[in-house]
């Protein structure tokens, strides 16, 4: 049976929970209060764009506070630690030299799909990733921004800042109510299956917009997300796709850690992969999830 795209597999994030039964395929999901839902094979080539119609996904919503002030500073801890986005244990993964830009209008499509992702995990260790606003309250992510074994698995919470610029939040604070990943991931620590889906507490896409899906290709992408270095500052760039695979995306595209999460967008703000690893070279590439 032929492997179906990534696209599938964000679709049955959607549809709905399910009676827990055990994990058969690495492409079914697995949510962190254990509900697992069967991947399903599916050939076609689309392209989306995000539309409530999708979202029938049932939250485990929370009381949590919505915090809409304009000039909202996240807690960000002093000791805060990137999310490392490759399989050598180090954080950098420039190629060549470093062409990102400082995206300073944050609260304008699509930088204001772009969130920073402040993560707590169980082992008491806080750390910072990237993600985009793909639906109402939806969050597409690395799977390793959810789920982390040596940390103690699931994270325990997960602030979620639209459109951060560095200072403020003008969009706003919000919480992860449901967390899913791939059980490729979760159960068998697969890199080619490293992807997940945040939801949020409340609705967001009205401020922000969604990026739209899609599984073709680009020759060039773009990455915007939050380099642990530059202290919570939006930075961009866009450069060649090189190549890929049946699982991975390969491409020229400078990152370092704490970008793990943010898609790569075509030039039609559609999603087609997400960043997860960086090179050991510095003649790249980096790769992302399908």
């Amino acid at each position: 049976m032929r492997k179906i795209n990534w696209l599938v597999i964000l679709l049955f994030f959607w549809i709905g929970s399910v009676d827990s039964v055990k994990a058969t395929n690495d492409l079914d999901t697995i949510s962190n209060d254990q509900v697992i839902v069967p991947f399903v094979e599916d050939s076609k080539d689309t392209t989306i764009n995000s539309d409530d119609s999708l979202y029938e996904f049932k939250a485990i919503e929370a009381n949590y506070p919505i915090q809409e002030e304009s000039m909202l500073l996240p807690e960000i801890p002093d000791d805060v630690l990137p999310i490392i986005e490759d399989n050598f244990n180090t954080s950098k993964s420039i190629i060549g030299s470093d062409n990102r830009k400082q995206i300073k209008n944050t609260i304008v499509q699509p930088y204001s799909t772009s969130t920073l992702l402040v993560i707590k995990f169980p082992k008491g260790v806080t750390k910072v990733g990237s993600g985009n606003i793909i639906g109402t309250k939806y969050v597409l992510t690395a799977g390793h921004c959810l789920y982390n074994r040596e940390l103690g698995g699931w994270a325990n919470s997960i602030k979620i800042y639209p459109g951060y610029n560095g200072k403020t939040a003008s969009l706003g604070m919000y919480h992860a109510v449901n967390m899913k990943s791939t059980s490729g991931w979760v159960q068998g620590n697969k890199t080619d299956h490293d992807i997940g889906l945040i939801t949020l507490n409340a609705n967001v896409s009205s401020k922000t917009g969604t990026l739209g899906l899609t599984t073709k290709i680009a020759n060039k992408a773009t990455i915007t997300g939050y380099p642990a270095e530059k202290n919570g500052a939006m930075w961009s760039h866009r450069n060649n796709v090189s190549s890929s695979n049946l699982n991975n995306v390969y491409y020229d595209i400078d990152t370092t850690g704490g970008q793990s999460g943010s898609a790569l967008y075509d030039d039609n703000k559609n999603a087609f992969a997400v960043h997860a690893y960086g090179s050991r070279l510095s003649t790249g590439p980096n790769h992302g999830t399908k």
